[in-house]
């Protein structure tokens, strides 16, 4: 049994690391975050609740562009607050 316990142990790790790296990415405007938002709410939330989340996706990219044009380029997550670096305002 410990011999199983490595190697699953170096899988979940390898799994932790690949997401951390992939919510570290930049993502090119504020528009494409809010892309990315739409896309997790539809493969996320049940389609009776979609609307609404994808109103607080449009108003966090109405905020990452008044955030951007003030000079802090930056697309605020919807479900967890996390801050997302952005390329660009558009």
């Amino acid at each position: 049994m410990t011999k199983l316990i490595a190697p699953v142990a170096g899988l979940a790790l390898s799994a932790v690391i690949a997401v951390v790296s992939a919510h570290a990415a930049e993502v090119a405007s504020c528009s494409a975050a809010g892309s990315v938002c739409r896309t997790n709410v539809r493969a996320k939330i049940p389609a009776s609740d979609q609307a609404s989340w994808n109103a607080r996706c449009d108003e966090a990219v109405a905020q990452c562009r008044s955030r951007c044009q003030g000079g802090t380029k930056v697309f605020v997550g919807i479900s967890d607050g996390a801050p997302h670096t952005v390329g660009s305002c558009k």
